[in-house]
């Protein structure tokens, strides 16, 4: 059955924010919110009852093969409530004054990752393939399922290897990637953090998502001023 929802309402963010900086070393800053969202408990059971669509896909995908990655996206059109995207705005007004990252005016969309292991790595080292969103974006996750484990790691090198990232997520970061800290995952809780900086999802028990358990996180990306390098901020 259908359930209507107001944008504006189903994220609406929490008025008692609990705001940090996590320095990581050998990479830079980063801004970690928890209590992000004042409903994440609704906004984790509408990502569990969606129909998720493949991210990062092609023939010679291991993608619904050994694991599913999905992305959910929705697109934003005008706002029809003027608090509808302050979400977004508490994020763009922490990298400005946390960061010194100042952010585009426009709306992005909202997008959600979702995914779980059909066949888990055995070795704890196979993790998220490192990657940039880049150098010119400001990124923010928000975990949003209850298992929450592992987070978001961050490397400060990472060796090229002869396949891509849409090809095999698995990527054996204790070989190929120096892991210099891992932002450990919080239900509700917001991660920010330049798009440059080498990163990717991390999971300490790989069989924690399986079956039934999925890792949904919400994700964020800002172009920075210097990517327009103009005056329409």
């Amino acid at each position: 059955m259908p359930i209507p929802y107001l944008q504006h309402e189903l994220f609406e963010p929490n008025r008692q924010l609990s705001v940090g900086k996590r320095t990581i070393e050998n990479v830079g800053e980063a801004v970690v919110i928890d209590n992000f969202f004042s409903f994440a408990d609704d906004i984790s059971e509408f990502l569990e009852t969606s129909w998720v669509p493949s991210w990062k896909n092609n023939d010679k995908s291991k993608n619904y093969v050994d694991y599913y990655d999905c992305r959910i996206d929705i697109p934003q059109g005008p706002a029809e409530f003027s608090n509808q995207h302050d979400y977004q705005n508490i994020v763009k007004d922490l990298a400005m004054s946390k960061l010194g990252y100042k952010c585009h005016s426009e709306i992005r969309p909202t997008s959600f990752n979702i995914f779980k292991w059909i066949n888990p790595p055995e070795s704890n080292s196979i993790q998220s393939y490192p990657h940039q969103d880049g150098t010119d974006m400001l990124a923010a996750v928000v975990y949003l399922d209850k298992t929450c484990d592992g987070g978001t790691a961050f490397y400060s090198t990472v060796d090229e290897v002869d396949y891509e990232e849409d090809e095999d997520i698995r990527f054996d970061v204790g070989k190929y990637a120096k892991l210099e800290d891992v932002v450990e995952a919080n239900f509700n809780r917001c991660v920010i953090y330049p798009g440059h900086y080498f990163h990717g999802a991390y999971i300490d028990n790989h069989s924690s998502y399986m079956h039934d358990t999925w890792r949904k996180t919400m994700v964020m990306f800002f172009p920075t001023m210097r990517f327009y390098n103009d005056n329409t901020f």
